[in-house]
């Protein structure tokens, strides 16, 4: 493992910025550090090409596993900085950002949550960053502790490695397995796993050891944070790094859903020691106790789920019930999945039968929990719906009080004007993870969406206003139908493509209103749209941004 540091020349660079990285090189350089230059010159007369053969050149001596300090700014601007930071993270390196200088911009904040450590040289800049979660920031105030900022912040880097180590060689007995499937591109949605650990471990006296399977963007900060909430009750968490392109071919398909929740069907053939793990989709809050649910027995089953509510109930027909090949009261939810692992490894390598289910059948609306609907149609176990009882149900039942329930947040989120316990108890326990300033950045994010559903409904009053306009529902949920045609004197309902290009066609020199479910079509919908020369938010609306929450509409 060797020790890179940037450094940056040219002639668009200032002196005193010149001189700064300078001197931060030399100490890298003292500590052994191979210095890696950034040459600063107008970026834009690069083609995309060009730019990443540059790159590339500058990185040529990084190995796998190496650490890298980043001074910035490059002064190269925030594409070249993001392709940079993308390439030196793809050799799964250990990541230090010095920031020198004021503030970087608002856009930098993502850029900065791949960071496994940060160093900054200015008060304003660690409060900032501090206010906004980030947890491993170092302050080399006027540059006067360079050398024992650099050293603390190597050994942070080592603290995630050591800690791991301890908790991997400590034999506890009788313990629960919990695994999650982790892909966090913004930096935002470790904190979701971090809730659903909390809340786990709030619930049970019972040992737990998590398994979390991620790719290249959990970042070693919020490594730290998961590691921080499970030492708190002196159970055991380990990581396990899976390969960027694992499921590259397929992100298409996944539509509205995150890579992340294909790793689950990794668990079998990585976790070789286990023959038993509860699987669970990030956005779940339990107030029951997890080992109730380890206690069922399921040695006759591959699997242990709970029908999806949605699909029982008719509001949604999956991929499989559509064709009949899963009765809708059978299709599960895989959000919380009691995996067998040893039976489901007699059956086959999970991971295969998942990527062949993909290939054979890429009209696939839901591409892991169909495959794993079909692939275990006979051999799951369906358990109390009260496992996975969605969050949406709760709001549009009215269901104020907790019950002894694992609530899921599928499709919607915690909000603001919400009067269920069940949302007071997500932001009570996030208050107990070390995300706790989340809820401030929430509630920013709410008065916007509030100014952009009434931006909308201005452009689509004076829409259908108009005489000579046709409106036009195009998808095919049942229950969002029924929430939007109240909403509109008329509307003609298009349940694919095709369908809306019918009713354009036969009714030409009109103008049209397109009312849109954006999961229609394997969630090509906007695509189709602008290929007929459509544009978003003028022709087209998403019809969950003209919802409420309760509606089936966005909470955020």
């Amino acid at each position: 493992m060797k020790l890179h540091i940037s450094n940056i020349n040219g002639f668009n660079a200032s002196k005193e910025l010149l001189d700064a990285q300078t001197k931060i090189s030399k100490v890298g350089i003292e500590l052994g550090a191979y210095e890696m230059g950034i040459y600063t010159y107008p970026v834009d007369s690069d083609s995309d090409v060009e730019l990443s053969k540059r790159l590339d050149g500058i990185i040529s001596a990084l190995g796998f596993g190496d650490i890298v300090v980043l001074q910035l700014p490059t002064l190269n601007g925030y594409k070249y900085d993001s392709l940079l930071l993308a390439k030196i993270l793809a050799y799964r390196t250990k990541l230090i950002i010095y920031i020198h200088g004021e503030c970087l911009d608002s856009s930098y904040l993502n850029l900065l949550k791949r960071a496994d450590s940060i160093i900054v040289n200015k008060n304003v800049n660690y409060h900032f960053l501090k206010n906004h979660g980030f947890c491993s920031v170092f302050l080399d105030s006027n540059y006067g502790h360079t050398k024992k900022c650099l050293m603390d912040a190597i050994e942070c880097l080592c603290f995630v490695e050591n800690t791991l180590l301890c908790m991997r060689n400590r034999v506890v007995e009788n313990e629960i397995q919990v695994g999650f499937g982790l892909y966090d591109k913004t930096g935002d949605y470790t904190s979701w796993v971090g809730v659903t650990i909390q809340s786990i471990l709030e619930h049970t006296n019972s040992k737990v050891c998590f398994h979390i399977l991620h790719d290249s963007t959990l970042s070693n900060a919020n490594k730290i944070k998961l590691i921080e909430i499970v030492e708190k009750f002196d159970d055991r968490i380990q990581f396990y790094s899976l390969s960027d392109d694992l499921f590259e071919e397929y992100n298409a398909q996944m539509g509205n859903y995150t890579v992340g929740a294909m790793f689950r069907v990794m668990l079998p053939k990585i976790l070789g020691d286990l023959n038993r793990i509860i699987y669970l989709d990030a956005d779940l809050l339990f107030n029951r106790d997890i080992q109730e649910l380890w206690d069922i027995d399921i040695n006759d089953y591959c699997l242990a789920a709970v029908p999806d509510l949605n699909v029982k109930k008719g509001y949604i027909w999956t991929y499989p019930t559509r064709g009949k090949v899963i009765e809708k009261f059978k299709y599960f939810n895989s959000g919380v999945l009691y995996m067998n692992l040893e039976n489901i490894r007699k059956k086959g390598d999970l991971h295969t039968q998942t990527i062949e289910y993909l290939k054979e059948h890429p009209e696939s609306d839901l591409p892991d929990q169909d495959a794993l609907n079909v692939i275990y149609k006979d051999d799951t176990l369906l358990i109390d719906e009260n496992w996975n009882y969605f969050a949406e149900s709760i709001r549009h039942a009215d269901e104020r009080e907790l019950k002894n329930k694992v609530y899921h947040y599928v499709g919607t989120l915690c909000t603001v004007n919400s009067q269920t316990e069940m949302d007071y108890l997500y932001y009570k326990t996030l208050l107990n993870t070390p995300w706790s300033n989340d809820p401030f950045d929430f509630l920013n994010r709410s008065i916007y969406k509030v100014d952009f559903q009434i931006e909308i409904f201005e452009k689509l009053f004076t829409r259908v206003s108009d005489v000579n306009n046709i409106n036009i529902y195009y998808g095919s949920n049942i229950r969002l139908i029924n929430q939007v045609k109240p909403l509109f004197h008329t509307i003609h309902v298009a349940e694919n493509f095709e369908a809306v290009k019918n009713i354009i066609d036969t009714n030409e020199g009109h103008l049209f209103t397109i009312i849109v479910d954006t999961v229609i079509d394997g969630g090509k919908a906007f695509q189709n749209l602008e290929s007929i020369g459509l544009d978003y938010n003028v022709d087209f609306f998403d019809v969950r941004c003209l919802l409420s929450y309760v509606q089936g509409g966005y909470v955020l």
